[in-house]
């Protein structure tokens, strides 16, 4: 496995001394980064121009991360950085250049993160689990209906491993917990010549989250610590990252039908009256009967079923018979 370490020298200097003391003084903070301090999501105080984190930064174990994945994935290029815009527009842009190896990217924080359908997103600095996987595909297996379901299985089924209960997939891959958000996917595919292309997932998964970051956020979201996690955030990323690519080739192998089953089993909105806004303005409403064998959701409109590619969902309605 290969590793290095992406960095803005100013900001490894500045964030080695934070998470070795405690403390810096403010003056230190590099004044040529995109990102205030304030904005970084850490709990400090700041007296006489000494700035002190109230609470131990915990950041990613990389040398266990790098030994334990050497072992399971051994051609994945493992990319670490404190600080970035954006580790899937990095890896984007890694795989635009013409490079092609199976890619792991990881940071701490992100500035510029990117959700479905444009979202933005943000997280605390160290305290969520943030990373983008980049796998190599053929020209015959660019087809990736369905893919974006499976990875959300994948997810959910890794969690669930690690002892965390009622655990749920609202199509097509968020992950939730109790009826909260706990992580998004996003996957974009990126060609590399006629031959051959990368799907680029991008994860962003709440390991720890302040009660008053929850707050600010617009949906009911929870975080693995409010469950009860006993594996630290280096050892659950091992555990997605090797599930992830197990998953990644099986669905290569077989397509989202070998999936479909466990997927509606824990689907969030099965039997639920939901209501999909798609990119062309049409509005379409019904009951959520689970999902096809290409990943498209289908609904029970009257005495019809449909099926939909993509869109936005609101639930508007109970499970049905409630």
């Amino acid at each position: 496995m290969m590793a290095s370490v992406m960095s803005n020298n100013e900001f490894e200097i500045f964030l080695t001394e934070l998470v070795s003391r405690g403390h810096v003084r403010m003056s230190e903070w590099p004044s040529d980064l995109p990102v205030a301090f304030a904005d970084m999501g850490l709990e400090f105080s700041l007296k006489a121009g000494r700035l002190s984190v109230t609470e131990p930064i915990i950041e990613l174990d990389i040398p266990f991360l790098r030994d334990a994945l050497a072992k399971t994935e051994p051609s994945l290029n493992l990319r670490y950085s404190r600080l970035v815009s954006s580790t899937n527009t990095m890896l984007v842009d890694f795989y635009s250049k013409g490079n092609s190896a199976d890619s792991l990217f990881l940071c701490e924080f992100q500035y510029e993160g990117r959700g479905r359908r444009g979202k933005t997103w943000r997280s605390p600095y160290a305290s969520t689990i943030m990373f983008s996987l980049g796998m190599k595909v053929s020209q015959a297996q660019k087809s990736i209906k369905g893919l974006s379901c499976a990875l959300g299985l994948s997810i959910a089924r890794s969690l669930i491993s690690l002892g965390i209960s009622n655990v749920s997939v609202k199509w097509p891959n968020d992950v939730y917990i109790d009826g909260r958000k706990v992580c998004g996917i996003l996957v974009e595919l990126v060609s590399i010549n006629s031959d051959s292309a990368s799907v680029v997932i991008g994860v962003g998964l709440n390991y720890r989250l302040k009660n008053n970051y929850i707050d600010l956020i617009d949906k009911p979201t929870t975080d693995l610590i409010s469950h009860g996690i006993q594996k630290s955030r280096s050892q659950v990323l091992r555990r997605l990252v090797e599930k992830l690519c197990e998953d990644f080739r099986r669905f290569t192998d077989s397509g989202f039908s070998v999936f479909r089953e466990d997927f509606n089993g824990i689907h969030w909105l099965a039997d639920r009256f939901v209501e999909i806004s798609q990119a062309s303005g049409a509005v379409t409403s019904g009951i959520v009967v689970g999902v096809s064998s290409e990943g498209e959701l289908l609904l029970r409109k009257g005495e019809k079923e449909i099926s939909i590619i993509a869109g936005e969902i609101s639930l508007i309605g109970a499970r049905e018979g409630t």
